[in-house]
């Protein structure tokens, strides 16, 4: 077995042993995972990182929140412009809106516990066993890597499909009531944009939604590109935080300075 990492104090290594490629349990858990990215589009490892943990998490990453981008924004559930075809309110054009903030990579430190899991190899291999890709790179741009989202009381965001393929979250504190991770998996595909489907639950229907349940120190895999998906309004008095890790199957990947604009409101 491969001496423990730095990032390995982080996480329960007994729950979960990444490092060593072998044994019998990774494989395990790797199906497990595997199982449930493909019959429900997300897996859910219940308290990955370990909670005395969080608290470090958390101070390391408090001072930095000011800085987290606030911007309402308006758009449609696919996140393109959109399409003259349709009408406004059709659901490739119906607009949606998202009020969390978003921390990027500017405000997490270098060798802080996110960013220390963020670089450990045998964190993101077994990433990409998971999802099916020999290997996954970071990002290279300055801001997209790890981000921390904002939910202050009283926001949200809007049902969407994801742009990239998939997404790795960590829940870092969760919202003292609401903020739930509602999803409706697979309803579109390449071939069919789920219009349908997707006007159903525009307009209120609860058919076919199901909710991800999450606490505190759970790390997740999402597809969400195929899957659409929301976070409810947060209430209470506590602010949710979720991190977020970015990785690509292409060496070479970055946000163009537009989406960092949007996204982050810079572009360094």
């Amino acid at each position: 077995m491969s001496a423990p990492t730095l990032s390995s104090q982080i996480y329960d290594r007994n729950a979960y042993p990444l490092e060593d490629l072998t044994t019998s349990a990774r494989a395990s858990l790797l199906h497990r995972c595997q199982q449930d990215l493909a019959d429900r589009g997300a897996t859910v490892l219940p308290n990955f990182v370990k909670h005395d943990t969080l608290t470090t998490i958390i101070s390391e990453v408090t001072p930095y929140l000011a800085d987290a981008f606030y911007k309402p924004k308006v758009h449609n559930v696919y996140l393109v412009e959109p399409d003259a075809q349709f009408t406004k309110n059709h659901p490739r054009n119906r607009e949606v809106s998202t009020n969390s903030a978003t921390l990027g990579y500017h405000g997490i430190a270098q060798d802080s516990a996110l960013d220390r899991l963020y670089k450990d190899s045998s964190f993101r291999q077994f990433i990409a066993d998971a999802l099916g890709f020999e290997t996954l790179y970071p990002y290279r741009d300055p801001l997209s890597p790890v981000n921390v989202l904002v939910y202050k009381p009283g926001t949200t965001t809007g049902w969407h499909f994801d742009s990239s393929k998939f997404t790795v979250t960590l829940l870092l504190r969760a919202a003292e009531s609401g903020g739930r991770y509602d999803y409706a998996p697979f309803i579109r595909s390449q071939s069919n944009p789920g219009y349908e489907a997707v006007e159903r639950i525009l307009d209120g229907s609860e058919d076919g939604i199901e909710e991800l349940q999450q606490s505190a120190g759970d790390l997740v895999l999402f597809r969400g590109a195929m899957t659409l998906h929301r976070v409810t309004e947060v209430l209470g008095s506590a602010t949710r935080l979720v991190g977020v890790f970015s990785y690509s199957p292409d060496p070479d990947a970055e946000l163009n300075a537009q989406t960092r604009r949007t996204f982050y409101g810079r572009e360094r």
